[in-house]
C-alpha cells in the first residue's frame, strides 16, 4: 500500500469495506456501483452489472484513449449481460477478460464463449483459472472453444508483456 500512495481503490461497498479493513485511507476508496463511472487519471472505469452470489459484484469497463477493455469479474451468464456491457461501453470491447472456471458463481467455458459471441470483442482472454486446484479450468479448452465459435483469443502468460492490439 505504501509503495503506491496515489493508488485508489474503486468499487461497490463490499470492496471499499475490504479496502478500509486492510488499512486504506477513506480518501483512497472510491464508490463505484454498477452503471457508475469514475475517471482515474487518464482512464475512465465504468462498473458493469455482474450476476454473482454477491449482489454488489461488478465487472469493469476500462477506457484508455481509444481502447475499451472489459473485465467480467465474478459472474454467471445472463442473457441481458452482453446488452448491459454494450450499452455502458457504447460499443463492443476491444478485449474481454472473462471468467471461465465454472465454479463458485462463475461462468464455465461454454457460457463464457456464448457471452463472447454476443459481445464480439476483437480479443477474448480467459481469466479465473490456475490459482486454486479445486477452482480452475483449462485455458486451452477455452481457446479451442473460442476458435470453434470464430472468436480470436489469447492465453496470457503471467509476468510476460504482450502488445495490444496485436498484429493479426
Amino acid at each position: 500500500m505504501d509503495a503506491f500512495p496515489a493508488c485508489r481503490l474503486a468499487g461497490p461497498a463490499s470492496v471499499r469495506t475490504h479496502g478500509a479493513r486492510i488499512g486504506l485511507a477513506d480518501a483512497r476508496l472510491v464508490p463505484l456501483d454498477a452503471g457508475q463511472s469514475v475517471r482515474l487519471g487518464g482512464v475512465v472505469v465504468t462498473a458493469t452489472p455482474a450476476r454473482h452470489s454477491d449482489p454488489a459484484a461488478v465487472g469493469l469497463l476500462v477506457r484508455a484513449a481509444d481502447v475499451l477493455l472489459w473485465f467480467s469479474g465474478d459472474t454467471l451468464y445472463d442473457p441481458g449481460l452482453a446488452g448491459d456491457v454494450l450499452r455502458l461501453g457504447g460499443r463492443p470491447p476491444d478485449a474481454v477478460f472473462v471468467c471461465m472456471n465454472g465454479r463458485l458463481g462463475n461462468m464455465g467455458i461454454d457460457d463464457a464463449v456464448r457471452l463472447l459471441a454476443e459481445l464480439r470483442p476483437a480479443l477474448a482472454v480467459p481469466s479465473h483459472y490456475g490459482m486454486f486446484a479445486e477452482n480452475t479450468a483449462d485455458p486451452a479448452q477455452f481457446a479451442a472453444a473460442c476458435a470453434r465459435a470464430g472468436l480470436r483469443s489469447a492465453v496470457l502468460d503471467a509476468g510476460r508483456p504482450r502488445p495490444f492490439p496485436e498484429a493479426t
